[in-house]
């Protein structure tokens, strides 16, 4: 049945369209985008099948059905409560500009209603509008639009492509001026930038700036290594016509939030500042790992964009280190520091490697002194026990050598000593000698 109502379709299609088509709907869509094709029907006809063809709506020109609900770059769906029937074409191609027909199935003549999709490059624009500032400016994108459009609905995005501009936007109006207001810009607010304006029936409007942020700064800007627990000068020259103002070092990655750290009315421990045209100094002591970051020096309060400042990148080594690796950490104020550690051996482990090794040859060297110490002790008293048993027969010799017919004196060995015993007196009862009968 659906293949014999193209055909009738594509036999009186000048008859159809002008008796039972909708309203002509336009679509506008940009390439890599998505282009939705809504078509309103009848009440009473939500449960009936709908399709969208293209050209002449023949049997091979249908691109999808509600009952398939999906094929190839083609989604469709159906809302019941507000009878309208949609289609979804994703990634738009320039060859998908053209005329469609939304249909609804039914018997006898279908429903129809003409859908024209166009199709535009996603890019803007052919003339730009430039904006340059500093760093910590502010800066106002104000779009234009012409008079009829006063009261369209105006956004603004950052970016250059119109098909995902109105869901990026960052601010919008509708009666009156559109009007973008950043205020302490960075480089990264550095970019393009669209205007867009609603056209009903057609493709928005828009208009491009792209905004160029230099970097707010200096005389010079310079890079200063130092060691952590050493000492650090920082040069920071002035114009003459600034000799009597206040000069001043501060520390922050911003202008804007730069923290004074000493100056010339108001000096801090480890910061000294001293004044010789047409540089004056700062030098900090006993550097820290907080030291290190970004600092800011001049004679300007007014902070004049360009002019009078030294823009000072201090970053801190170990002592005696040559390779090194940046690290970013936070500061309490929020701003980032760089500090710059080893990639070989650290002072810890140059400790953790050479104190061991003293160690064990300590612990040998005691172990030998200890067993060279024993072997002697041992050898004394080999000596020793050797030389006991002479003197003991020594010490008997002398008790016979001091015999006499009524007594004799008998000695001991005390400490190698020969020493007399208490004296007894032995009677002889005979002339024979006192061991005579042994």
């Amino acid at each position: 049945m659906l293949a014999s109502r193209k055909l009738l379709f594509s036999l009186f299609s000048i008859l159809l369209c002008g008796t039972t088509a909708s309203d002509k709907v336009e679509v506008y869509a940009y390439t890599g985008g998505e282009a939705r094709v809504s078509c309103s029907y009848p009440a009473g006809y939500e449960t009936y099948e709908k399709y969208l063809c293209a050209k002449d709506c023949g049997n091979n020109d249908i691109l999808v059905t509600t009952t398939q609900q999906r094929a190839n770059r083609y989604f469709t769906s159906d809302q019941h409560q507000t009878q309208i029937f949609t289609v979804t074409i994703s990634n738009v191609q320039a060859s998908d500009a053209g005329k469609y027909w939304c249909g609804v199935s039914r018997s006898g003549k279908d429903i129809y209603t003409a859908v024209t999709v166009h199709v535009k490059s996603d890019e803007c624009c052919d003339s730009v509008h430039s904006i340059q500032r500093y760093e910590g400016s502010t800066v106002s994108i104000i779009c234009p639009h012409q008079r009829e459009e006063v009261n369209s609905f105006k956004y603004v995005c950052k970016g250059s492509q119109p098909s995902t501009c109105r869901k990026r936007a960052l601010v919008t109006a509708t009666t009156k001026q559109n009007t973008l207001e950043l205020s302490a810009i960075t480089k990264q607010d550095a970019g393009s930038y669209l205007c867009g304006v609603e056209r009903s029936n057609n493709f928005d409007d828009f208009s491009r700036v792209e905004l160029t942020v230099f970097e707010w700064c200096c005389v010079s800007s310079r890079d200063v290594k130092g060691f952590l627990e050493q000492s650090v000068t920082l040069q920071c020259p002035y114009p003459s016509e600034h000799r009597s103002n206040t000069k001043f070092l501060c520390k922050g990655e911003q202008r804007a939030t730069c923290q004074t750290v000493v100056s010339s009315t108001a000096p801090r421990d480890r910061f000294s500042l001293q004044e010789a045209h047409p540089s004056f100094s700062v030098t900090i002591t006993r550097l820290r790992l907080t030291d290190a970051g970004t600092y800011w020096c001049g004679s300007d309060s007014q902070w004049t964009a360009g002019k009078h400042y030294t823009k000072i990148q201090l970053t801190l080594e170990y002592l005696k280190v040559t390779t090194v690796t940046p690290t970013n950490t936070t500061n309490r104020n929020g701003s980032e520091t760089t500090l710059l550690h080893k990639d070989g051996q650290t002072i810890f482990q140059i400790i953790l490697f050479v104190v061991p090794g003293l160690l064990l040859i300590l612990i040998i060297v005691t172990s030998v002194i200890v067993y060279k110490y024993s072997c002697l002790r041992i050898q004394d008293d080999r000596e020793s026990n050797n030389a006991r048993p002479a003197k003991e027969e020594m010490c008997i010799n002398k008790i016979y050598s001091n015999q006499d017919a009524s007594k004799f004196t008998e000695y001991r060995l005390d400490n190698d000593q020969c020493v007399p015993k208490d004296e007894s007196l032995y009677e002889n009862f005979s002339n024979e000698p006192i061991y005579g009968n042994c």
